[in-house]
């Protein structure tokens, strides 16, 4: 019987406050690693967070790296997340480990032409936690190109056939046009949502939403909030929370 994987996108809303940069990263870290009960198949890819955004947008580092020395510190901040994730992880029993999506993934013009699994897959069988996020790997177009941890996280769903992928954001699900939170989404449905503005350069809640309507057939995905203790959970273990989209 095939063993049940999950992936789960910590997303950058999640992780730190849209307008003011607000830090809930040692928090959302808490969260997920006392949600997770011990030999759970999961990936975890997260965000950049407010920092990361501002700092491209401010660059215009959106496709060429220009300059070296501002990638190099942008991704060093980022692994800061990764670091403070893992402890957070290790503390409650779980194999976390940090896999670099630069020696994996290959791009180009900005999207996965290549993707070596096989560390993925390793580290998941002999029980660990991978951990990933969104980065830069070589473009061949570009020389360097941001990929988003939606990305990352749909690709990795529809290869390993993963039961769900989880995104993880700031607020209960999505949110229909009058703020109520949907319980449930048809994927064909997902494109006539209102959407809001996150100030996200990867593409915010609407680019999630696209990235959902290209799941395979038997994965479900859900919404939920990540700042709260027991949403992770139970969707995990059956109970269900947030917006489910299936």
């Amino acid at each position: 019987m095939r063993k049940v994987t999950y992936v789960l996108k910590v997303g950058g809303a999640a992780l730190t406050d849209k307008k003011t940069g607000r830090s809930f990263v040692s928090k959302v870290s808490e969260c997920v690693a006392a949600d997770i009960r011990k030999g759970t198949r999961i990936i975890i890819v997260h965000g950049a967070g407010y920092g990361a955004h501002r700092f491209v947008r401010s660059k215009g580092m959106r496709g060429v790296a220009d300059n070296q020395a501002d990638w190099a510190r942008l991704r060093r901040n980022v692994s800061r997340i990764t670091a403070t994730l893992i402890d957070s992880l290790i503390d409650h029993g779980h194999a976390a480990i940090e896999l670099s999506v630069l020696s994996m993934v290959r791009t180009g013009a900005g999207r996965i032409t290549g993707f070596n699994l096989y560390p993925v897959k390793a580290y998941l069988d002999m029980g660990f936690v991978p951990i990933m996020h969104s980065d830069a790997p070589p473009d061949s177009k570009y020389g360097v190109s941001v990929l988003s941890g939606d990305d990352i996280a749909v690709y990795l769903a529809n290869r390993l056939r993963a039961k769900a992928l989880i995104f993880g954001i700031d607020i209960d699900g999505i949110r229909s046009a009058d703020g109520s939170i949907l319980k449930s989404v048809k994927k064909q449905n997902v494109g006539k949502l209102y959407t809001w503005d996150v100030n996200d350069v990867t593409g915010g809640m609407k680019k999630k939403l696209a990235e959902i309507g290209k799941l395979n057939p038997g994965t479900s995905a859900y919404i939920i909030s990540l700042r709260k203790r027991g949403s992770l959970s139970k969707v995990l273990y059956g109970r269900g929370a947030g917006t489910k989209v299936h």
